[in-house]
């Protein structure tokens, strides 16, 4: 099953779509005003694997999208200000943002790989690793990691 979101819509009511294990897809209409999505709002939907969230939306409330078992990666765009407890598990999450904002919970994601943008690629430590975790941009509108060779 997939559903549709209207642009007009500005808020995802808490638990607006818990328990709803035929949910596959979410779509945005074009130039969505999103702002914000309740809690428990995708909390079980556990076939949900495809959802771009729009640019605009401001917080991401408890659990919003806790044990959604299919969602295999997602990006939050920049416009996240606030993001609270336990909103995405076991999934990869890309950020928008280059680092975490402050009013994100520091529990917002539960055994998560997370990726923080990165327009050119980050420097590297002693170890030859990237400071501060693991870095992603854009290649031709796809997500891609940054990949570090090490010098020979």
């Amino acid at each position: 099953m997939s559903v549709s979101i209207p642009a007009s819509v500005t808020s995802i009511g808490a638990a607006a779509f818990i328990y709803c294990p035929s949910l596959e897809t979410v779509t945005f209409g074009q130039d969505s005003q999103l702002v914000s999505i309740g809690t428990w709002a995708f909390q079980y939907c556990t076939n949900l694997a495809n959802i771009t969230l729009p640019d605009g939306l401001e917080l991401i409330d408890d659990y919003a999208f806790s044990s959604c078992d299919s969602l295999e990666s997602i990006v939050i765009p920049d416009s996240v200000v606030k993001i609270d407890w336990s909103v995405f598990g076991n999934c990869i999450v890309y950020c928008q943002a280059t680092n975490q904002p402050a009013e994100w919970s520091n529990t917002w994601c539960y055994n998560c790989t997370v990726y923080w943008y990165s327009e050119s690629q980050p420097e590297l430590n002693n170890a030859g690793t990237a400071y501060n975790g693991n870095w992603w941009h854009y290649v031709d509108d796809v997500v891609t990691i940054w990949e570090y060779i090490p010098a020979e």
